[in-house]
């Protein structure tokens, strides 16, 4: 579900504009905790989880898209994007403190964990405006404005526009192989692992948790300090070896 919300995001971003796109993109995961928290069968829980997994992958990718095209300094573009991933990894970290103060009731967790989503929505009707880029772009046609049309257009620019293609395809493997070198299975299932591992030495697993994703939410500045330093390629490359 992911998978599909980012896809549909960059479509949604496209025919819709940044702005409405981003707030749609919370609506899954304001509806996917309210489900997980309220639901009493497994066909609801797995719905909630369903719609958090698209929630989560409209978000990123839209988030993407709008901070692309900020019209800031270079300075203030780097800042930002290390927020991004600070923002995720605090996301994560703020579950495990809650499943710390809350251990056996999951649901409440997830009514509580809504308020996240909600807040970011409400801020975004408030504060966020479309893109300027989006705005100056050249007029759609009719059907360039559906998915159908979008779809097309971005399947076509993978094989015919060598400015797209040179640059997606060694993109997408770096980022497949990211996926499956296991760090986003770290920090996702933290507990589950760390559980396993130290039910023997009388240790916290949320403890560990914890301080495993406050870690992580310095890797995005690290990277964003020696991105400015060394450049963005020796960068990626010097995080791949670590």
């Amino acid at each position: 579900m992911i998978l599909f919300g980012s896809y549909s995001g960059g479509l949604l971003s496209e025919s819709s504009g940044r702005r409405k796109s981003l707030l749609a993109a919370v609506t899954p995961s304001i509806v996917g905790w309210i489900v997980t928290g309220t639901c009493d069968t497994m066909t609801a829980l797995i719905s909630g989880f369903l719609l958090l997994g698209i929630g989560m992958g409209l978000s990123n990718s839209c988030a993407g898209v709008y901070l692309t095209e900020l019209e800031v300094t270079d300075k203030w573009r780097r800042v930002v994007s290390a927020a991004k991933g600070v923002a995720f990894s605090f996301g994560i970290t703020f579950i495990y403190v809650l499943g710390s103060i809350i251990r056996t009731d999951w649901k409440r967790i997830a009514l509580i964990s809504c308020a996240i989503p909600s807040l970011a929505f409400v801020l975004g009707i408030i504060f966020l405006r479309e893109s300027r880029i989006w705005l100056r772009r050249p007029a759609k046609t009719p059907t360039d404005k559906f998915f159908c049309g979008l779809q097309r257009s971005f399947w076509s620019a993978l094989v015919d526009r060598v400015d797209v293609y040179r640059f997606f395809y060694p993109f997408s493997a770096v980022l497949i192989l990211f996926q499956l070198s296991g760090a986003t299975v770290l920090i996702t299932f933290a507990i589950s692992l760390l559980d396993k591992i130290v039910v023997e030495r009388n240790v916290d697993p949320y403890v560990l948790a914890i301080g495993l994703g406050l870690s992580h939410m310095i890797g995005p500045v690290l990277a964003e300090v020696f991105s400015s330093k060394f450049g963005v390629r020796r960068t990626l490359v010097y995080s791949g070896v670590l």
